[in-house]
């Protein structure tokens, strides 16, 4: 697996912030295996996602990363992650079976996005949707299939682009979808403590439905 070469000082002539985001993108790699996206990358860091591009461009230019990093589908920035693991046979809850290995393996990308092409992945920022049935904890990775309201049934979790009513600046967010009539829907959060949202019609674009959720398990 190609990776990325984490900055040490900072060399003559080069940026902060281009080492800062070598550095970002090491460890990310490091810990999940995937490449994070512009604006994940831009809110750890602090600028702005031009910024991000641009950095991260220069840094694939100068063959301190792979493309992989800078691709806008997640199945592509994924590709260097060797998503295909070993298959170790089948488990019961019940009496134990021998696991052994096929020579198959598993591809997890093609698991979790389902055949779906252009699947993204998003990072989980905030709690309101950890609660009942799925429990999405905050640092989640959210896998999302690009579809429109039209493609969004009631009941999807879904990622929408809100329009702040007071900047008109677009926001992102995870809710449960629930269309209602004359184009009013509600944004539902699974967290009893968090309210649903009831935008405005015409503010809301449903980005893409949520068909799968990552996350490791408290070690």
């Amino acid at each position: 697996m190609t990776g990325p070469r984490p900055g040490r000082g900072r060399p003559k002539g080069r940026s902060d912030t281009r080492e800062r985001l070598l550095d970002l993108l090491a460890e990310e790699q490091r810990k999940t295996g995937l490449w994070p996206g512009r604006d994940y990358l831009s809110r750890v860091l602090g600028v702005s996602p031009q910024a991000v591009s641009f950095h991260r461009h220069q840094l694939v230019k100068e063959g301190r990363l792979p493309e992989a990093a800078q691709a806008r589908d997640w199945t592509k920035r994924s590709a260097g992650a060797s998503p295909r693991i070993p298959l170790m046979g089948r488990t019961a809850a019940g009496p134990p079976k021998l696991a052994v290995t096929e020579n198959d393996g598993v591809d997890v990308v093609a698991v979790l996005t389902a055949g779906h092409p252009g699947c993204y992945c998003v990072v989980v920022d905030g709690d309101s949707m950890d609660g009942e049935p799925l429990w999405i904890l905050p640092g989640s990775y959210a896998i999302v299939r690009p579809a429109n309201a039209a493609d969004a049934d009631p009941g999807d979790v879904v990622v929408a682009r809100l329009l702040d009513p007071t900047t008109s600046e677009p926001t992102s967010v995870i809710k449960v979808w629930r269309p209602g009539k004359d184009g009013q829907v509600t944004l539902h959060s699974l967290n009893p403590a968090a309210p649903d949202l009831h935008p405005d019609p015409g503010t809301c674009e449903v980005l893409g439905v949520v068909v799968a959720i990552v996350r490791q398990l408290p070690r």
